[in-house]
């Protein structure tokens, strides 16, 4: 598929999101492309995570299917894989759990 890349605030909180899709020059790439832009701007500009967390994860379209994410074994899309990737990278466990983000520190409670 890819690659994302996250340059972190100096907080640690994410800043600017970047994802590389493999077919560069491609619908695809360019939609993921201008959708991370305008994900990194709100980010920038005071959107918690957690809202875009909230809104991304879990949803449902092509491509999807099996991840080597051990705490996200498939994702039902590659927005759905980005948003829990980062919920599970930045979130509290109390915040991942609210998202449906299955870590092992939320599956533990």
């Amino acid at each position: 598929m890819g690659s994302a890349h996250i340059v972190t605030f100096p907080d640690g909180g994410p800043g600017d999101v970047f994802v590389d899709i493999a077919k560069e020059g491609t619908t695809l790439a360019g939609l993921m492309n201008a959708f991370m832009i305008s994900v990194s701007l709100g980010l920038q500009y005071g959107v918690p995570l957690e809202v875009y967390v909230s809104k991304f994860s879990h949803m449902r379209f092509e491509p999807s299917g099996m991840t080597n994410d051990p705490d996200i074994r498939a994702a039902k899309s590659i927005v759905d894989y980005i948003f829990r990737w980062m919920g599970k990278k930045f979130l509290t466990a109390d915040q991942q759990e609210e998202a449906g983000i299955l870590t092992p520190e939320v599956k533990a409670r």
